[in-house]
């Protein structure tokens, strides 16, 4: 089940709902939307990236870019069990502009979440091999890679 609540609390409410679903998927939005779910941490998979409107909202800086993860965030993704899930195939239709800021955003994550040991889960590809390829490209480790397949 996939849940593009936009509010925390129907967000919380959802998740409740479908607990005696076998997969809960909820999409990325704003750090704090991210934070406040990740501690409640009653579902699987945190999907990224987020929707097209959220990814044009974003503000970059020159040394920092607005993710949506945070260490702070892994770690306690970690704690509670839940994996970041990667949507190659929302990442494919995007704009070739939009592609590389995404893929930028996606090796910061990477790199994130191997210092604080969170699952990192690839969907949407065509061919393993070359979903591998891309994430060890983009910075992960051949542990994070073994974990996605």
């Amino acid at each position: 089940m996939l849940i593009t609540e936009t509010k925390v609390e129907k967000a919380k409410q959802l998740v409740k709902k479908s607990q005696d679903t076998r997969l809960i998927i909820v999409q990325s939005q704003s750090p704090n939307y991210n934070r406040s779910l990740i501690e409640y941490g009653k579902f699987d998979y945190l999907l990224f990236p987020e929707t097209p409107t959220e990814l044009r909202n974003k503000k970059d800086r020159i040394k920092q870019l607005d993710l949506g993860f945070s260490s702070v965030i892994g770690r306690i993704a970690t704690k509670n069990k839940v994996s970041l899930l990667i949507d190659l195939e929302s990442i494919r239709k995007l704009e070739t502009k939009q592609k590389a800021l995404v893929l930028g955003r996606l090796k910061e994550i990477i790199k994130i979440a191997r210092k604080t040991k969170t699952n990192i889960k690839i969907r949407g590809y065509n061919d393993a091999k070359d979903s591998n390829s891309l994430f060890l490209e983009l910075g992960a480790n051949s542990q994070q890679m073994r974990i996605s397949a």
